[in-house]
């Protein structure tokens, strides 16, 4: 099902109707995982997880192609600037930051891309 979402930074904002998964994000714990000499696991938990959206596309058109990797690279400069995304509910996620460390959604039929971009909330603004 097609779903419509925005990214937005400052007056600046996209929208793109496309098959995005997922609708609910993920949590991932902030915790270093280290095993001592013996074999036992030792666990360093920094804090609060991470709220996490790994969003998938499919069949996500030229234009909004075009839309996208012109605003993760020049609006909000992958993970420099906190964006707003708000998702096909309407509920809007702020202080979101776009960690991937390469955009990569290739052409999988004509004039369709694939892929995914991760969001991830930043705490510091909390």
């Amino acid at each position: 099902m097609a779903a419509q979402i925005t990214l937005a930074y400052g007056a600046t904002s996209i929208t793109i109707m496309a098959n995005v998964r997922p609708y609910a994000p993920s949590y991932r714990p902030r915790q270093q995982i280290g095993y001592a000499e013996g074999g036992g696991m030792k666990v360093a938990d920094w804090g609060d997880e991470d709220e996490v959206y790994v969003l998938t596309f499919n069949n996500l058109s030229n234009t909004d192609y075009d839309s996208l990797v012109g605003f993760v690279r020049n609006t909000a400069n992958f993970a420099a600037n906190p964006i707003t995304y708000t998702d096909a509910y309407a509920a809007a996620h702020t202080n979101m930051r776009i960690v991937d460390a390469e955009l990569n959604l290739p052409e999988t039929k004509y004039h369709k891309h694939a892929g995914s971009i991760t969001l991830r909330k930043d705490i510091s603004f909390a």
